[in-house]
């Protein structure tokens, strides 16, 4: 459980190993990753591993942390955060993400599917959220008093 909280907002999220998971003594193959900008906005990522792949939580790990590294520097970069806008950067997020991946597969000399993972990546803040997934999954944020996916 991770709480980054001010008066500007709070971000929570949680990566939890299921019952199955338990029982089989699996790691959790889900994580997140985000980070609360000074400015009021907010970068999250989620991944969630892929049941039948033996190092899905080493892929999803890391794929949510590079993918919120990347939009950090994005978001600290403009003004607003805007959909069309923000396209490029969220691609190229998951597009590092996805390098980072591959490239820790070939580091550990294993097939790159065995780290498969979906993810999900937000950037929002008062002036606007922009978000892209691969693969599937949710994200809920709080905004105005209202939850929303």
């Amino acid at each position: 459980m991770y709480d980054e909280s001010s008066e500007m907002g709070r971000l929570v999220g949680c990566a939890v190993k299921g019952p199955k998971h338990e029982k089989n003594d699996k790691p959790c193959q889900d994580a997140w990753d985000g980070s609360r900008l000074s400015d009021e906005r907010f970068v999250v990522a989620v991944g969630d591993g892929l049941g039948s792949a033996s190092l899905s939580h080493k892929g999803s790990k890391l794929a949510t942390e590079v993918a919120v590294e990347r939009l950090e520097a994005y978001v600290s970069g403009v003004e607003r955060i805007e959909r069309e806008a923000s396209r490029e950067a969220l691609q190229e997020a998951v597009t590092e993400a996805r390098n980072a991946v591959f490239q820790r597969a070939d580091d550990i000399n294993e097939p790159a599917p065995e780290l498969n993972t979906t993810l999900l990546v937000v950037a929002a803040g008062p002036s606007g959220v922009a978000s892209a997934v691969v693969g599937d999954g949710g994200i809920v944020g709080r905004i105005g008093g209202e939850n929303e996916l």
